[in-house]
């Protein structure tokens, strides 16, 4: 028999243009999510460099300056304009929680008739939380929006469950109603979507509501 021939490793210079071509995807897509009117886009552009010891792009730190200036030297309203974005993306996962709710409870069996307010029973007391009428609202809103400008609904990679809003918000029955790729205690739950990074989660509910 012949000898085995060894295997060797790739050369260098094809693993270093391999992770250059990672870097450029992930940094165009985090590009992309931004200039579709979604500032996540850039937060994750900043912690992917930093993790991954990756060079900034240009339209990062572009961007970046222009939030520094304004830090330093005011502009036209600037506290006004990010307050304004913080309150649309607060309303917007508000909106992908109760459509997903939604969703989950279809998948569950719980008839059409009922959905929307089982599904306002399912998040009371979260951040979502609101009447039948609003889910109602929530669900035909997203699916609108979402057709129009799927990065809309974006949640950044790197975002914590430990934020000022105390999102994921605990579900009634047990669990939570949200969850994120980069948190381990989630990690053997299945993702919905690489896009989205997360998924609704919802409590049990009454069996009566089930289809037959």
């Amino acid at each position: 028999m012949g000898k085995l021939k060894k295997t060797s490793s790739p050369p260098q210079k094809d693993y270093k243009s391999g992770l250059e071509y990672t870097h450029r995807m992930n940094l165009n897509r985090f590009h992309e999510v931004f200039s579709a009117g979604n500032e996540c886009g850039l937060y994750d552009a900043i912690c992917y460099c930093r993790e991954y010891a990756a060079t900034l792009p240009k339209w990062a730190l572009d961007e970046l300056a222009i939030r520094q200036r304004e830090l330093m030297f005011g502009g036209e309203n600037p506290n006004k304009r990010h307050a304004a974005w913080r309150r649309k993306f607060e309303d917007d996962m508000a909106d992908r929680m109760r459509f997903e709710t939604v969703e989950q409870c279809l998948e569950h069996g719980v008839q059409e008739k009922v959905v929307f307010e089982v599904s306002s029973r399912a998040l009371a007391g979260t951040a979502a939380a609101g009447t039948p009428h609003a889910m109602r609202e929530a669900y035909r809103r997203f699916v609108k929006r979402q057709k129009e400008n799927p990065l809309r609904y974006y949640i950044p990679q790197y975002l914590r469950v430990e934020s000022r809003h105390e999102y994921p918000k605990p579900a009634p029955g047990g669990g939570t109603m949200f969850q994120f790729r980069d948190d381990a205690r989630f990690s053997h739950r299945k993702q919905v979507d690489p896009m989205f990074g997360g998924r609704a989660l919802c409590p049990p509910w009454d069996s009566k509501f089930l289809l037959p």
